[in-house]
């Protein structure tokens, strides 16, 4: 009987129980296939929960945008909501956007006027009666507008601005100047408008987004010191980190301290994060942002004047590898970074950006996860 049971036969054994042996073999397969049956159910289950986990993950994919002030953070904001299937901004969203556009105006204006005292630059005779009613006003009034719209193409207001890294100026002022006609009266602004629109980021802003299919949940932090204390809670479960760095800001100073360089304060505002704790283990996605501005500025700013072992004079692609090296070192050897020179104002540019990062950062983190 063991034999049997074992399946081997005995030198013995009579033939009739020979062929009792092979008439049970069927019975023994029927029940290997009824386990290999069970099996593949209980697999079926497993994946099916892998499946469902998968998806309540990139549900809760959590991408936190950092940098210091003027990084261009919430322009990237803006952007991924433009480019999102599910929460575009609305039309009473635009409306919304008209004043803080006129009040930039005004105030850029004062900042410029303001600005031509103080280096002794005059201005046209014509005009010195306007910019006193600018500086003494309030608000916008479409008076005003046109007082602006005038001063705007004074040669004194345009030598000036010429000299706008000496003083904190919106890097937008010009748009907004150039399309001033636009902003008379009643306005709908454009989504171009909003992009550029300088409103100050203060708490946290977050959205749910679904871009091409792949949700996911952005936050907008603040990036002045002042706002800087309310990071930490935003730090919980997060999926990956996006620095922001203006590369364009290398030769000026925080609105909030002028006595510290925008590049050096972002640089350690850079070191410091990536070696936090927590987030060992989470990708950095460093976006080395205003591209466009930048390779404008090489050609008359020497990147020495923030970096004075650089020695490739006016070669934009040189300085902007020097850059992205002082920030890969400021990492540490440990830290994984993805770097990417950015233009968070083009809209078809952040979306082929964006669509990198999704494939070759946030999707690997979830093939790595399961």
């Amino acid at each position: 009987y063991q034999r049997r049971v074992r399946g081997i036969r005995g030198h013995n054994e009579p033939a009739e129980e020979g062929q009792n042996r092979r008439k049970r073999k069927p019975k023994k397969m029927g029940c290997t296939a009824s386990a290999s049956k069970e099996e593949n159910k209980i697999n079926k289950i497993i994946n099916q929960d892998i499946s469902k986990s998968r998806k309540k993950m990139e549900r809760d994919v959590k991408v936190l945008l950092l940098g210091s002030g003027e990084s261009g953070k919430s322009t990237f904001f803006k952007q991924m909501k433009i480019l999102s299937e599910n929460n575009k901004f609305t039309e009473s969203q635009l409306l919304e956007a008209g004043p803080a556009i006129q009040t930039n105006l005004v105030s850029q204006m004062k900042v410029i006027l303001s600005s031509a005292e103080w280096l002794n630059i005059p201005l046209e005779e014509s005009n010195v009666e306007r910019a006193r009613r600018v500086q003494n006003c309030d608000d916008w009034s479409d008076e005003i507008g046109q007082d602006l719209k005038v001063l705007w193409k004074d040669k004194g207001v345009q030598q000036t601005y010429s000299q706008r890294n000496r003083f904190q100026l919106n890097d937008s002022t010009d748009y907004f100047f150039e399309n001033i006609d636009r902003y008379f009266g009643e306005f709908t602004p454009t989504l171009d408008d909003i992009l550029r629109v300088r409103i100050r980021t203060t708490g946290i802003e977050e959205a749910d987004l679904v871009v091409e299919k792949f949700s996911f949940k952005i936050i907008d932090v603040g990036g002045q010191r002042s706002e800087r204390r309310k990071w930490i809670h935003c730090f919980d479960s997060v999926t990956s980190i996006i620095f922001f760095t203006s590369i364009a800001d290398y030769d000026q100073r925080l609105r909030e301290d002028e006595t510290v360089n925008r590049m050096s304060e972002s640089l350690s505002l850079f070191s410091g994060i990536c070696n936090i704790a927590a987030f060992q283990n989470i990708p950095f996605i460093l976006f080395l942002n205003k591209r466009d501005l930048f390779e404008e500025k090489i050609k008359k700013v020497d990147l020495k004047i923030c970096f004075d072992d650089f020695e490739g004079g006016t070669d934009a692609a040189a300085a902007m590898e020097h850059i992205k090296q002082k920030f890969l070192t400021a990492a540490g050897k440990q830290k994984t970074v993805y770097p990417h020179y950015t233009v968070a104002i083009d809209t078809n540019h952040v979306a082929l950006i964006f669509k990198d990062i999704r494939d070759d950062v946030l999707k690997k983190v979830l093939d790595d996860y399961f």
